[in-house]
């Protein structure tokens, strides 16, 4: 990772539009998380917007942290496992 590249490239682009980046992702991890509440719900289960969103933000975290596409699902599964929330059924 070369400092010098990035920072030129920050410059480039405005720090508002890097500082905005944050944001918009957090934005959308809101109705992913909806959308996985409507998922469970499907199957009789219920799932908070809480645990739906720290689930899908867990996720997102580990998918930019794993070195695989799908880390960050198989974490949340485990998470899931955790919570409680998923058994031999695939969820609880």
């Amino acid at each position: 990772m070369n400092v010098r590249q990035i920072s030129e490239v920050v410059l480039q682009v405005g720090a508002n539009t890097v500082a905005l980046m944050p944001a918009l992702i957090f934005a959308i991890s809101v109705p992913m998380a909806q959308r996985q509440r409507v998922v469970i719900a499907t199957n009789g289960h219920q799932l908070s917007i809480c645990d739906a969103w720290s689930s899908i933000l867990i996720g997102m975290f580990f998918n930019q942290v794993l070195p695989t596409s799908i880390g960050g699902d198989v974490v949340r599964g485990v998470n899931a496992e955790l919570c409680g929330k998923v058994g031999d059924d695939g969820v609880r």
